[in-house]
């Protein structure tokens, strides 16, 4: 469909290491090429392979027969299968593969690499992730973060002795792409929750297909609306747009400031975004003097920034997502305006950075404890669990974790955990997660229960700002 994207990760006690690289875009940009490797028994097989669906079927050893029999079977395709195989969305990713960073990035793929520890039915997992388009800086992290837990996780045995198998789409960015990947998620792989999505708009267009369908989904989106009124099968990872707004209110009340403008993205985020700092006008806590919007397509904010200038704003709240985000920092200085710029917790992420250059020196934003890691101190119970993460995410993909991963990183790790306590169904699965209590992660504390579903505190979330190129603690 498109580009979309799969990643399966299975173990099996015989599986047959295959690589077939597909001529199709990678996510947010063109794909390394990656040669094909055919086994020689494949050739044999075409005509197996070419009648298997969803995936082709692999035969490089003895065990073929059975490996054919695994559905979907992990494949590798002989030039006559080529043209079946291209048209298979789904990337097949098993633990420990040398490559598995490269292979990870390419679209689609087919990848398998030996797994002794685990067997039996696999527990199936699904994702819809932004993996390219504008929100990309959000789901790429996401995407590695839990390929690199599933198949960690595989190669240490797997959960309760069976593989994770786990199934992941690119919904480039297209709230209408993420609502027929969460379907077929649901219809045709049959798996036992979802995902996702990285960005507010693509979950609540979905989330009604999760609730007919009853299957959770832990999103790793910020809108207030997501979990507010509570959604039986709906949860998230990330702070919600609420506190964030509330970590600036705190700050900004710091230093003696209760006038603010809204600057906010005409998207799913942003609009929530703008709902919430008019609940906290409202309410008394802040007073929003000046609001003004634009789209993500936009490529030049100066008009609106123009208009906020003329407020009574001791402040300015951007709410959106890159480009558009980092576009907004490049005007305000071209503009030579000197309101401080408050940031929502979208922006902290090296894309932001990279696309505002020295432009972003001095913008101040929440975000989660994982983007000062280093400086958080030890006797923080999240401190283990941040430098844990970060150091195997580095050690993997050779940059840095942010936040975004972070919420990839709890998603994940609460539905291994309720899948351990033997929730082998979706219903199942929903009530343990709703049952968490006291998990310490990467994200921050999470509570959940009938009446919480985003489970998590103010407190979760530091203010940093821009200094030389880097997120430091804001002064």
């Amino acid at each position: 469909m498109g580009s979309a994207h799969t990643s399966r990760v299975r173990g099996r006690s015989v599986v047959t290491m295959v690589l077939v690289t597909l001529l199709l875009a990678g996510c947010g940009g063109a794909a390394p090429s990656v040669p094909p490797a055919v086994p020689t028994a494949a050739a044999k097989a075409a005509s197996t392979v070419a009648a298997v669906a969803p995936t082709a079927a692999a035969a490089v050893q003895p065990a073929a027969t059975a490996a054919a029999q695994i559905a979907p079977t992990v494949a590798a395709a002989a030039k006559p299968a080529a043209t079946a195989v291209a048209q298979v969305a789904p990337t097949v990713v098993a633990a420990a593969q040398p490559a598995a960073t490269a292979v990870a990035q390419t679209a689609p793929t087919v990848v398998a690499a030996v797994q002794k520890a685990a067997s039996g039915e696999p527990y199936k997992i699904g994702a819809v992730l932004s993996i390219s388009g504008f929100n990309s800086p959000l789901g790429t992290p996401e995407r590695d973060t839990l390929q690199m837990m599933a198949e960690d996780l595989n190669s240490k045995g797997g959960i309760n002795g069976r593989p994770l198998e786990l199934v992941v789409y690119d919904s480039e960015s297209d709230n209408t792409k993420a609502v027929t990947l969460v379907r077929r998620l649901l219809d045709q792989d049959r798996v036992l929750a979802v995902i996702g999505s990285s960005a507010s708009g693509e979950t609540l267009a979905f989330s009604q297909s999760i609730a007919e369908a009853e299957v959770p989904n832990v999103a790793l989106a910020a809108a207030v609306a997501i979990f507010e009124p509570v959604k039986k099968w709906g949860f998230t990872t990330a702070s919600s747009n609420l506190d964030s707004a509330g970590a600036i209110v705190n700050y900004m009340k710091a230093k003696s400031m209760d006038r603010v403008a809204v600057l906010h993205s005409t998207n799913g985020f942003g609009q929530d975004g703008r709902a919430v700092w008019q609940r906290l006008n409202d309410s008394g806590q802040i007073k929003v003097v000046a609001t003004e919007s634009f789209t993500d397509n936009d490529t030049d904010m100066s008009p609106q920034l123009t208009k906020l200038k003329g407020s009574e704003a001791q402040a300015i709240a951007i709410w959106g997502n890159n480009p558009a985000q980092a576009i907004v920092a490049k005007n305000y200085q071209q503009l030579g305006l000197n309101v401080p710029l408050m940031y929502s917790h979208s922006a902290p992420n090296a894309q932001f950075l990279q696309q505002a250059g020295d432009a972003a020196n001095g913008i101040i934003m929440p975000t989660n404890k994982i983007t000062v890691a280093e400086v958080v101190p030890a006797n923080d119970p999240q401190k283990p669990v941040l430098d844990a993460y970060a150091q195997a995410f580095r050690a993997r993909f050779n940059r840095p974790a942010d936040q975004f991963g972070g919420h990839a990183y709890d998603a994940m790790q609460m539905v291994v955990d309720a899948l351990n306590r033997g929730a082998d169904t979706p219903a199942k699965l929903r009530d343990e997660i709703e049952s968490t209590k006291n998990y310490v992660g990467v994200s921050g504390v999470f509570n959940y229960s009938p009446t919480n579903h985003s489970g998590m505190t103010p407190d979760a979330l530091l203010m940093v700002m821009v200094e030389s190129g880097r997120f430091v603690l804001a002064k």
